[in-house]
């Protein structure tokens, strides 16, 4: 049998399903089914019942943000398939050079919010206004990212949780590290930097004063 959750357990909400295991004296281990945001549940609560006084609980783990993801209407008009925003692209420049040489090159990294936005924008923008230069979609995608209202900019972060799951499932053993061989370019260097970094004045013929 499978029993609503109810204020006989403590902290808890009603939307969450526990179904019984196992019997042993006054011990129940149960199963249950609840919304990822209760991961951080204790295993065991005591119950106020007197049939019982402590329960197991062992979370469903099929549950993602995939699922949720897949549920939700999209508060944006959305050019492309929840499916093709959040899959992992086999025929970028990344993909493919890690499909070839697995052990030498690093897996692409999953997109964040930003970066599934402007996917969805450029799939846009090829529709409505045919191909344009790449530096004038990215002016005009961080533009529209700027002006779009919270609810908005939250249901891009969740494409971007469950981006990163299927992320995770095509490339188990992704982890990223930060490039520190990559070498900053130095600075040009003239008088009004100078100025900025030392506080002092340069004259015009260069020396300081």
């Amino acid at each position: 049998n499978c029993w609503k959750l109810g204020s006989n357990l403590p902290n808890l909400t009603s939307d969450g399903w526990f179904k019984v295991l196992s019997f042993s004296g006054k011990v129940f281990v149960a199963q249950i089914t609840v919304p990822r945001s209760w991961s951080l549940l204790t295993k065991k609560l005591m119950m106020t019942s007197t049939k019982m006084q402590d329960i197991q609980f062992v979370f469903d783990t099929k549950h993602s943000f995939c699922e949720d993801i897949l549920k939700i209407k999209p508060p944006y008009t959305l050019t492309l398939t929840v499916e093709e925003l959040i899959f992992p692209c086999p025929n970028s420049r990344r993909a493919l050079q890690y499909q070839k040489n697995p052990e030498t090159c690093k897996p692409p990294r999953p997109p964040n919010a930003y970066m599934i936005f402007r996917k969805n924008y450029n799939a846009e923008i090829k529709l409505t206004k045919g191909n344009l230069a790449l530096k004038e979609i990215s002016r005009l995608a961080s533009q529209k990212w700027d002006v779009q209202n919270a609810a908005v900019k939250h249901y891009f972060v969740k494409l971007a949780k469950a981006a990163k799951e299927k992320h995770i499932e095509r490339y188990k053993n992704y982890k990223y590290v930060p490039n520190k061989n990559r070498i900053k370019k130095p600075s040009k260097i003239t008088p009004n930097n100078i100025e900025a970094k030392t506080g002092q004045t340069l004259p015009s013929d260069g020396a300081f004063t």
